[in-house]
C-alpha cells in the first residue's frame, strides 16, 4: 500500500482562515517496484490536490 498524508492550512491574504485539514489517501500497489510506487503516489497526490482545490475560493474576474 502507498499512503500519502497532507496537512494544510488555507488562509485569505488578511489571515482569515478558510480551511485547516489533514487528508490521507491510500492505494494498493500493483507491484513492489519503485516505478509502481511512484505511479501510485502520483495518483494519491492528484486525489489529495483535488480535495484541497475544493476549499479554494473562486477567482475573481480580472479587470
Amino acid at each position: 500500500t502507498a499512503s500519502l498524508q497532507v496537512t494544510f492550512r488555507l488562509e485569505q491574504s488578511d489571515g482569515t482562515l478558510l480551511a485547516a485539514k489533514t487528508i490521507t489517501q491510500s492505494r494498493p500497489l500493483n507491484e513492489r517496484t519503485p516505478t509502481a510506487f511512484a505511479q501510485t503516489q502520483s495518483a494519491n497526490l492528484a486525489s489529495v490536490a483535488a480535495e484541497i482545490a475544493k476549499f479554494l475560493p473562486n477567482p475573481s474576474p480580472s479587470k
